[in-house]
């Protein structure tokens, strides 16, 4: 009989074992269920937090480009009002003008598609081949057509930190590859390398139809307004103002009735 009772017991304190065991077990799942909601949460929250003010700066940056186009369209019509004559290079400047605030609401809704650069509009000391890689890959390879295949190489792994807007380097690619379409190319390779005397060197070549053959001086190219096809020719000027703006240099590279053409930016620290 006290042999039945010792077993019975026995089995009681195993089964209550067992039941303990589960119990901590259901606990320990429910606890880690927690935790990942919990660090979902923050992320959401994170995630939430930065897109409004994401959203909000876009949003302000968007503002000061629609007034600087109201503003040059305002006083434009003055003139046109005023009886002044309007002279054909009075024409380029201001469809110029509005072309490049143009390019800059372009950039902008790039941007506020995905987010790779905290401040776009601003400049600050940062890694440029870094922007460069990550716009390429994340943005401008999205909006380029299939008809050109666009690449980006960084072969030496390089770091170049130097204060520059993220929305100057985005028009200069933008139209790079406009730049190329035109041409014809079906390829646009995009390369860095730091040179021996510590600058950086931004490669754009192409396999386009290279140097058009009614161009003598191949510099003309980043005239306002020159173009030897039906568009504005306002896409390389764009390229030279950002270039001379940050006190950089740019040279072109081609030759006539033959395939390809380079440009060359070199970046001083």
């Amino acid at each position: 009989m006290i042999f039945f009772l010792l077993r019975n017991l026995g089995l009681r304190a195993d089964y209550a074992e067992k039941e303990k065991g589960s119990i901590l077990e259901k606990k320990n799942i429910i606890a880690k269920e927690l935790e990942t909601k919990q660090e979902q949460l923050k992320i959401v929250t994170s995630i939430s937090s930065q897109d409004i003010e994401l959203v909000t700066n876009l949003h302000h940056q968007i503002n000061v480009v629609s007034d600087n186009i109201n503003s040059l369209i305002t006083d434009f019509g003055r003139r046109m009002n005023s009886g002044r004559k309007i002279t054909d290079d009075d024409l380029r400047l201001f469809i110029q003008e509005l072309s490049y605030e143009n390019s800059k609401i372009f950039s902008f809704s790039r941007f506020g598609i995905k987010k790779i650069f905290e401040d776009f509009t601003s400049k600050a000391r940062k890694d440029i081949i870094s922007f460069l890689d990550n716009y390429v890959d994340k943005i401008a390879k999205q909006f380029s057509t299939s008809r050109i295949k666009l690449n980006f190489t960084n072969p030496n792994n390089d770091f170049f930190e130097t204060k520059f807007s993220p929305l100057d380097i985005s028009i200069i690619v933008d139209n790079m590859i406009s730049n190329s379409k035109k041409a014809g190319a079906t390829v646009l390779n995009i390369s860095s390398q730091i040179s021996s005397d510590g600058s950086l060197n931004l490669l754009f070549k192409d396999n386009g139809n290279g140097l058009h053959s009614s161009i003598n001086e191949i510099n003309n190219i980043f005239e306002m307004g020159y173009s030897t096809t039906r568009s504005t020719g306002l896409g390389l000027y764009h390229i030279k103002t950002i270039v001379v703006d940050n006190k950089w240099e740019i040279t072109a590279k081609a030759e006539k009735n033959k395939k390809g053409c380079e440009f060359l930016i070199r970046i001083q620290k």
